[in-house]
């Protein structure tokens, strides 16, 4: 890509950065970055290892319509991972939902009786995988957990 210079109270030049790349890495008004000369080249970079945009909510008294467009909300402004607390019996199945068919790339990487994180894993990221493998445990630990609760069913009535 390309980028004019600018020249700065006649001494100093320029160059603005690429919007999407300083809201990807969170680079904010007045942040050092790193630039390093390589003859002809300059690589700009920012400290930051990795940017993960993090929150964490109180959905006590929401209604679903509120919980379904707060949710959606998050995931268009870029939310890698969202904690949930104190949510309902309710909520929690309504998130599932929209994590199965709405949220394409999120899941619930943890769940306790009243709190809930979702995790964004359709990132290229290593970090990710441990989180990844342990949901997909759970979640096979669950599917067997139902299955065995509907073959016992199953053969006391038969």
């Amino acid at each position: 890509m390309k980028r004019k210079a600018i020249l700065l109270a006649g001494k100093t030049f320029v160059v603005s950065l690429p919007n999407k790349w300083a809201k990807t890495w969170g680079v904010k008004k007045g942040e050092e970055l790193e630039v390093a000369e390589n003859g002809p080249n300059l690589t700009i970079s920012t400290q930051k290892s990795k940017y993960n945009k993090k929150i964490t909510l109180d959905l006590s008294k929401n209604s679903e319509r509120v919980v379904r467009w707060v949710l959606s909300s998050l995931d268009k402004k870029g939310y890698d991972e969202i904690e949930l607390e104190n949510i309902t019996p309710q909520q929690v199945e309504i998130i599932k939902e929209l994590t199965k068919d709405l949220f394409v790339g999120f899941t619930i990487i943890q769940h306790h009786q009243k709190s809930l994180v979702l995790g964004k894993i359709a990132k290229d990221e290593k970090e990710n995988y441990e989180q990844v493998l342990r949901r997909v445990f759970l979640i096979t630990l669950n599917s067997i957990n139902v299955y065995s609760q509907s073959f016992t069913v199953y053969v006391i009535l038969n």
